[in-house]
This record gives structure tokens, C-alpha cells and sequence, in this order.
């Protein structure tokens, strides 16, 4: 189930789902590429990229940070553990991979797709708060603190994530719809 999508097709879609300048995208992914978390395209050679691509530079977005911090801002908010160990951008590539057409992580994909994610950019902390049929609860990622400090933060909702999953599943649902006719 690798879902694969090229480079053009994930800031251009980043950029839309979120409202983002298209400008701002272009320029993350080129920072991506210089420090080479992103492979880089070479003439004929277009490289696909994954669901990790995607989250990195959602998670740069979602940062906050300037373009020279944004590449290790992603990275630092990726490694956000909660209290079980699981790391945010490994949560977040789970969410994504729900919502592929073949649904085998049903449960999860509803889940995700009520979920907001927030997080607070001048703190290393994230949340993700899902509604379930007892009510909502979070999932805190970074240190949870008792802070009464005005916090700055930006979130993403999980419909968002499933209008990006199109992206990287584009070809399969499109497959699926044919069948379905």
C-alpha cells in the first residue's frame, strides 16, 4: 500500500487543502530538497514521493517556523511522542494511509476524519483531538504543561487530511469509481 505521488502533485495539493500561497509551498519543498529529506528531480528523472513527504511538509507548515528552521521544525515536531511512545508524524502517516480506498483501517479512517490537529508553535507540544461517540479527547504529544500562557498555535482538520490522501490515492479511488459504474 504505498501511495506515491510526485513532488508538483503534493505542494500543489498542500497548497490548496490548506490556502497556503503556492509561493510558500514551493519554497519548503525547496528546502526539503537542499537538505535532502526530499529527493530531488534531475532532467527525466522524476522522482515519487510517499506519505512521509507529505506529512513533513504539512508539519513544516503547521510549524510555523521560518523557511531556514522549517526543515528541522518538521522534523522536531515529528518526533513529538505522547505518552505511549508513538510518535506524531508516524500517528499522522497512519491517519493519511487510513483513507485508502480498500478501507481495511476503517475505524481508524473515521476517527482521523473527525480529528483535529493543533499544534502550538511557540511550544514543542502538539494535539490531536479526536470525537468519538463518548465525546472528544486528546492525545498530547510533546511535554503537557500547565501553562496559563497565551499560546500561539495552528491546527488542521482530519477532512483536510482525507482532500490531501486524494493526492497520494488519486489513481485508486479514480479505479474504484470505474469499477463501481
Amino acid at each position: 500500500m504505498q501511495a506515491q505521488a510526485t513532488a508538483r502533485d503534493i505542494y500543489e495539493g498542500v497548497a490548496h487543502a490548506t490556502n497556503v500561497p503556492l509561493p510558500t509551498v514551493q519554497q519548503l519543498k525547496r528546502r526539503f530538497v537542499e537538505t535532502r529529506e526530499w529527493p530531488s528531480s534531475r532532467g527525466a528523472h522524476v522522482p515519487k514521493l510517499g506519505t512521509k513527504e507529505l506529512v513533513l511538509i504539512l508539519l513544516a507548515l503547521l510549524s510555523g517556523a521560518e523557511f531556514r528552521d522549517c526543515v528541522s521544525s518538521a522534523k522536531a515536531l515529528w518526533n513529538l511522542k505522547d505518552g505511549h511512545g508513538q510518535k506524531l508524524g508516524d500517528v499522522i502517516v497512519r491517519a493519511i494511509n487510513s483513507f485508502h480506498p480498500d478501507l481495511k483501517d476503517l475505524p481508524l479512517a473515521v476517527l482521523a476524519y473527525k480529528a483535529v490537529i493543533a499544534v502550538d508553535t511557540n511550544m514543542q507540544r502538539a494535539t490531536i483531538t479526536y470525537q468519538s461517540n463518548e465525546g472528544p479527547f486528546d492525545v498530547v504529544y510533546g511535554k503537557a504543561s500547565p501553562d496559563v500562557r497565551v499560546r500561539r498555535s495552528q491546527s488542521i482538520s482530519g477532512a483536510t487530511l482525507f482532500n490531501l490522501s486524494a493526492i497520494l490515492f488519486k489513481d485508486r479511488w479514480s479505479a474504484k469509481a470505474l469499477q463501481a459504474a
